[in-house]
């Protein structure tokens, strides 16, 4: 399916993933009609190292939208190799460092000490200037104006179905790869119902019933609600997201949005 240009003009921000970029990657890359110019006026990449492999279809996708602006954003702009950092910046700048070939032959594979090119490299990336393509940020230096963030750990005693749970599980993987009884384990402490074969639970009495954790959760929401604050809940499974959705109606009567 193509994503109609009309439908991009309609809105002056559109957010989305690189999953679904990838996915629909010519509907992103169409032009403003009857023109030769690229729909996307500043495009602005988060966790930019997602796209560091020059082969990747993510990489290929972002490379065909040819924005007025593009600015990535990332941590880690080199995890593996050098090699990482040239496909990020051919990515918002298209041939500034020459090609993946070149890049690799002077920077990586060159014999002999490396200070002299690595300095090369940071004078084609401009560093230091007004005018540098990269330019690196510590929080302390941006997040200036922000109260201190405190951490207030919730803690809630486990019933005893749920410690039996957890000795079941213990019990019944015996060798099996410590990284699967990880994987369960993850699953029990966010709800018991996650490792039930049948799916758990539906309704949301039940579930808070058999969650000595989503009970105290649910006494903080309502400690929340009273002050009249908000707040955003983070669960790792999108299962433990619908459980929490459930009881949240269900408790105050508000249909808690998802985003994942």
């Amino acid at each position: 399916p193509t994503i109609p240009a009309a439908e991009f003009a309609k809105h002056r921000v559109v957010i989305t993933n690189y999953q679904t970029l990838t996915n629909y990657q010519h509907s992103f890359a169409q032009l403003i009609p009857g023109t030769q110019k690229s729909m996307w006026s500043v495009l602005i990449t988060d966790e930019a190292q997602e796209y560091k492999s020059p082969s990747t279809k993510i990489s290929h996708a972002l490379k065909t939208l040819h924005p007025d602006v593009h600015i990535a954003c990332t941590g880690t702009p080199v995890e593996n190799r050098l090699l990482d950092l040239w496909n990020l910046i051919d990515t918002v700048q298209p041939a500034l460092l020459g090609t993946s070939k070149d890049f690799s032959a002077k920077y990586e594979l060159a014999p002999g000490d490396s200070t002299e090119r690595l300095l090369e490299l940071k004078q084609s990336l401009l560093f230091n200037t007004a005018n540098a393509f990269v330019l690196r940020r510590n929080k302390s230096d941006v997040l200036t104006n922000l109260p201190p963030k405190t951490y207030e750990p919730l803690f809630s005693e486990m019933t005893e179905w749920e410690v039996r749970m957890h000795q079941e599980l213990l019990e019944s993987v015996g060798g099996g790869s410590p990284l699967k009884i990880l994987h369960k384990l993850v699953a029990l402490y966010q709800h018991p119902s996650l490792l039930r074969d049948d799916g758990g639970a539906l309704d949301a009495k039940t579930l808070l019933e058999e969650s000595s954790k989503l009970r105290a959760v649910m006494e903080l929401l309502k400690n929340i609600k009273v002050r009249k604050e908000k707040c955003v809940i983070f669960a790792y499974r999108i299962a433990m997201q619908q459980i929490l959705a459930t009881v949240i109606e269900f408790v105050f009567g508000v249909q808690a949005d998802i985003v994942n």
